[in-house]
């Protein structure tokens, strides 16, 4: 049986808290970068979280927590697109 080991980046709430731009986050295309230069697939999801709406709607009471059900269904949708 053979696995495969894939990176998934997920950025904590206070990105879209204080809509922080991406200069702020300098290192997560070197980061990414790096981790795909090892032949490990990346799942990026602030690709879709960043897409939605409301994004700090994804967050319980919009505080630094884990997600919501939506959120969760968004983010687990996103790896299955991704990886199948």
């Amino acid at each position: 049986m053979y696995g495969e080991l894939v990176f998934v980046y997920i950025t904590d709430w206070t990105r879209y808290k204080n809509k922080v731009n991406n200069s702020t986050y300098r290192f997560k295309d070197k980061l990414i970068n790096n981790i795909k230069d090892l032949g490990i697939k990346v799942v990026d999801v602030h690709e879709v979280i960043s897409l939605h709406n409301d994004p700090l709607s994804l967050f319980p009471l919009r505080i630094n927590s884990h997600y919501t059900q939506e959120g969760y269904d968004i983010v687990s949708q996103q790896i299955f697109d991704e990886l199948y």
